[in-house]
C-alpha cells in the first residue's frame, strides 16, 4: 500500500524549486561578471595610462592607502570567491538531493502544462500509473482518470485556474497492470498547486497524488458495515450507545431512538431526561445505581427496566455496559447496548405457565416420564407416577442406569439398545418405542416396562409403561394355551376315534336295516304278485304304502350317510370358475326337464378359491331347489350372481318360484326339514343340511330371504378367496 501524502511534501517541494531558482541567478550574475571582466581586458592601455596619471597625481600617503585598500579588496574578492565556489557546491548537493526526493518520494509529483500535458514525472507516479516514465510524459493527465470521475478531475483543475490556489480532492485513476487491455482502476487522493512562470505565460500545475484505493475502500467498507449494523439492530431490536461522563455526552444508534420512542430531534445527547421522560418511575432508582456501580468498578453488569413509550404502553428493556479508557484527558467512555426483550420475557412467562401446565399434567398422568436435557444427560423432571412405581429416581443418566440396572452385563445391553432408539426418535421427530426392559425398584421389585422415546426441542421425554401384569397374564396366556393345545391334541384324537367308530356305526346300521327293508319290500312285492287275486285293493294298497316306505327309509339312509361322507372328505382348494359351474348345473337341469319354460341369466367372471367338488354340491342343491320350486309357474326365471354383504362378497341363487314364510326361516337348515307339504314337491329334507355343511367347511355362511309365491333367494359366501363380478 502506497504510503499516504505529508502535508510537508508541498513544501519541501517548494523550497526545492527556490533553491533552482537561486542557483540559476547566481549563474546569471557570475555570467554578468565574466562579461564586465574581458570588456575591461580590451582597454588596457587606456587602463595603465589612467592609473599612471592618477598615481603621478597622488602623494605618498595616498599611494599607501590606495594600496591597502586594494589589497583589502583583493582579500574581499577572494574570500566572495571562495563563497561562491561553496555555493556552487551546496546548490549542486541540494540538487542532486532535490532530484533524488522528487524521483524516489513515495508520492508521485506530476508538472503539468497549462493544457494539462505530463511534462515532468516522478518515478513514483510512472509506477502507480503502471506506464514507464518516459512513455508517461507527454500524455494528457485526463487519459489515466477512470471514466466515473473525468468531471470530478475537470472541475478540480478548473478550479485551480480559477482560484489560483491550491485544489485537493479524491477520484479513481487507471493503472496499467502487465500489459492488460483494461486498467485497473484505484483511488488516489490528488493534490494540485499552481505553476506560474512569472512572465505572464500561461499558468500549469504541479500536482501529486497518493494511492489510497485501500484506505477509501476500508472507509466504504465501515460504511457498509455500518448500514449492515443499523439493519442488525433493527431486526434484533438492539441499539448500541457510548457516554462521556465528563461531558455527559451521549451517542445513540438509529435503533435507540426507537426503543425509547424519542425522535431525534428531541435527544441532545444527555440521557438524564430521557430517564425521567421514559423510564419507569419504579425503575429510574436502580437504574441510576447500576450506571454508578458499572463506572464505578468498571465490569459489566446487566439491567433490566422498562420503558413507558407515548401510547402508553410497557418495553422491557435488557442492557450492558462496558467502560473503555481512564481519567486521563476527556475521561473514560462507557459503551453498551439495550434490547427490547418485551416479547421474549412475555414468552418466558408464557413458557413458565406453560411449563407448571405440563409438569401438572404430567404429574397426574399414570404412566412415569421423565425429561431428560440431551445436551448434558441431566434429568431435569420426574413425574409423581415414576417415583411412586420405581421408589427411587436419578438426577443424570449415567446414576440412572446404574440405580435401574444394577448387573453391569444387562446395563451395556440397555444402553447398547437404548441409544439406537434415542437417536431414531432424533431423526424421526416422532415417538419411538424402544423395547421392554426390567428396571429395579427400590423395594427390591423388578418391574418390566416398555419405553418410548420422543423428542421435544431438546428435551428427550422418556415415557414408561409399566407391563409387568401383562407379561405375567401372557406367561399365564401361553401356560393356558399351552394346556389347552393338549386338551386340544386329546380331544381331536378322542373325536377322531369318535368319527370313526360312528363310521362304522353307520355303515353297520345302514347294513343292518338294508336287509330287513329289502325284505319288507321283496316280500311284499311278493304278495301283491302271489295272492293278488285274493286281496282287495285296499289291501293292495296297503301293501304298496308298506313298500313305499321301505324304499323311502332306504333312500334316507343312503343321503344320511352320504351328508356323512361330504363332512369328512378332505378338501382341495383351487381356483374356481364360478360362473361356468352354475352354468353347466343349469345345463344339466334343463337337459333333464326340456320342456320346462325357465330364463336363467348367471353373471359372467365369478370366481373363488374353494373345493370345485363341494361348490359343485352346493350349487346342485340350491339350484335344483330354484328348480324344483319353479315347477308350479309356467314360466320361471333363475338368476345367480354376487353382491357385497357388509364387506364381504357374496353368491346368491335366486328364483320367482314358490318361496315360503320368512318367519320359519330358521329351520330351513336342519336335516329333514320341509317348508311345502310332501305331495307338493319331491324331496327328502336333506339338501339344504348338506349346502350348510359344506359352506361352513369353506369357513362362510348361509342364509335365505323369501316371500310366499314370490321366490327365494338363497345367499352364501365362500371367504376363503374373492368373488370378482
Amino acid at each position: 500500500m502506497a504510503e499516504p501524502a505529508s502535508p510537508h511534501r508541498g513544501d519541501e517541494a517548494k523550497a526545492a524549486i527556490k533553491a533552482q531558482e537561486a542557483a540559476d541567478e547566481l549563474r546569471r550574475r557570475a555570467g554578468e561578471l565574466r562579461r564586465q571582466a574581458e570588456q575591461r581586458l580590451d582597454e588596457p592601455a587606456a587602463a595603465a595610462a589612467a592609473a599612471a596619471a592618477a598615481a603621478a597625481s597622488l602623494a605618498a600617503d595616498d599611494v599607501a592607502a590606495v594600496v591597502h585598500e586594494l589589497q583589502v579588496h583583493q582579500i574581499e574578492l577572494e574570500m566572495q570567491n571562495e563563497e561562491l565556489l561553496r555555493s556552487h557546491v551546496e546548490l549542486g548537493a541540494q540538487r542532486e538531493k532535490y532530484f533524488e526526493r522528487f524521483d524516489l518520494a513515495p508520492v508521485g509529483y506530476l508538472v503539468l502544462d497549462d493544457k494539462g500535458i505530463v511534462r515532468e514525472a516522478n518515478i513514483t507516479a510512472a509506477h502507480l500509473l503502471g506506464v514507464e516514465r518516459q512513455l508517461l510524459v507527454g500524455q494528457p493527465l485526463s487519459a489515466f482518470v477512470a471514466s466515473p470521475d473525468q468531471d470530478a478531475f475537470y472541475l478540480l483543475i478548473n478550479a485551480l485556474r480559477k482560484t489560483g490556489e491550491g485544489q485537493s480532492g479524491e477520484l479513481r485513476l487507471q493503472r496499467l497492470v502487465g500489459g492488460a487491455l483494461d486498467p485497473v482502476p484505484f483511488w488516489a487522493l490528488l493534490e494540485a498547486r499552481p505553476n506560474d512562470a512569472g512572465d505572464g505565460t500561461p499558468a500549469g500545475a504541479w500536482l501529486a497524488f497518493t494511492d489510497i484505493d485501500a484506505r477509501v475502500r476500508g472507509r466504504h467498507a465501515l460504511l457498509a458495515s455500518e448500514a449492515m449494523r443499523d439493519i442488525a439492530e433493527s431486526v434484533a431490536l438492539v441499539g448500541s450507545w457510548s457516554w462521556q461522563p465528563a461531558t455527559q455526552q451521549t451517542t445513540w444508534s438509529p435503533e435507540m431512538y426507537r426503543l425509547f420512542d424519542i425522535e431525534r430531534d428531541e435527544f441532545d445527547g444527555d440521557f438524564a431526561p430521557v430517564v425521567e421522560a421514559r423510564v419507569h418511575p419504579d425503575d429510574r432508582d436502580s437504574l441510576n445505581k447500576t450506571i454508578a456501580a458499572v463506572f464505578e468498578t468498571g465490569v459489566p453488569i446487566p439491567v433490566e427496566y422498562r420503558v413507558i413509550h407515548r401510547d402508553g404502553s410497557e418495553h422491557i428493556l435488557h442492557g450492558e455496559g462496558m467502560v473503555e479508557g481512564d481519567a486521563s484527558a476527556a475521561g473514560p467512555t462507557v459503551f453498551g447496548y439495550y434490547q427490547d426483550v418485551t416479547e421474549w420475557r412475555h414468552a418466558q412467562q408464557i413458557m413458565r405457565e406453560s411449563e407448571a401446565s405440563l409438569r401438572a399434567i404430567l404429574d397426574a398422568t399414570p404412566f412415569p416420564i421423565a425429561l431428560v436435557d440431551v445436551r448434558d444427560d441431566v434429568i431435569d423432571y420426574w413425574s409423581r407416577s415414576a417415583l411412586a412405581l420405581f421408589g427411587h429416581t436419578a438426577p443424570t443418566a449415567a446414576e440412572w442406569y446404574e440405580l435401574a440396572y444394577p448387573d453391569p452385563g444387562y446395563r451395556h445391553a440397555v444402553i447398547d439398545r437404548w441409544k439406537p432408539a434415542v437417536e431414531a426418535a432424533r431423526q424421526s421427530g416422532e415417538a419411538v418405542n424402544a423395547g421392554e426392559y426390567r428396571i429395579a425398584c427400590g423395594d427390591g421389585s423388578v418391574r418390566i416396562c416398555e419405553l418410548h422415546a420422543a423428542f421435544l426441542a431438546d428435551r428427550l421425554v422418556v415415557t414408561f409403561n409399566d407391563v409387568t401384569k401383562r407379561k405375567q397374564s401372557e406367561g399365564e396366556i401361553r401356560r393356558l394355551n399351552d394346556e389347552l393345545e393338549e386338551r386340544v391334541v386329546s380331544r381331536t384324537a378322542q373325536l377322531e376315534a369318535t368319527n370313526q367308530e360312528l363310521e362304522a356305526f353307520a355303515y353297520s346300521v345302514s347294513h343292518d336295516l338294508r336287509a330287513p327293508l329289502r325284505a319288507i319290500d321283496g316280500f311284499s312285492q311278493m304278495v301283491i304278485e302271489d295272492a293278488g287275486d285274493k286281496l282287495t285293493e285296499t289291501d293292495v294298497e296297503h301293501l304298496q304304502r308298506v313298500r313305499a316306505g321301505a324304499q323311502r327309509m332306504a333312500t334316507l339312509i343312503d343321503e344320511v350317510l352320504g351328508l356323512s361322507r361330504v363332512s369328512r372328505r378332505d378338501m382341495a382348494v383351487e381356483d374356481v370358475d364360478v360362473s361356468a359351474l352354475a352354468t353347466s348345473v343349469l345345463d344339466d337341469l334343463r337337459e333333464a326337464q326340456p320342456q320346462r319354460q325357465v330364463e336363467t341369466v348367471v353373471a359372467p367372471g365369478m370366481r373363488v378359491a374353494a373345493d370345485a367338488a363341494l361348490l359343485r354340491l352346493i350349487l346342485v342343491n340350491l339350484l335344483g331347489n330354484a328348480w324344483k320350486f319353479t315347477g308350479m309357474h309356467e314360466t320361471a326365471r333363475i338368476e345367480v350372481g354376487v353382491v357385497d354383504a357388509g364387506g364381504e362378497h357374496a353368491f346368491f341363487v335366486r328364483d320367482d318360484g314358490a318361496g315360503f314364510d320368512a318367519q320359519y326361516a330358521t329351520h330351513l337348515f336342519g336335516a329333514f326339514q320341509r317348508m311345502h307339504q310332501a305331495g307338493l314337491f319331491e324331496g327328502d329334507g336333506i339338501g339344504l343340511a348338506t349346502v350348510q355343511r359344506l359352506v361352513t367347511r369353506h369357513g362362510g355362511r348361509v342364509w335365505a330371504e323369501a316371500e310366499v309365491e314370490k321366490g327365494a333367494t338363497f345367499y352364501f359366501t365362500l371367504p376363503g378367496g374373492a368373488a370378482q363380478k
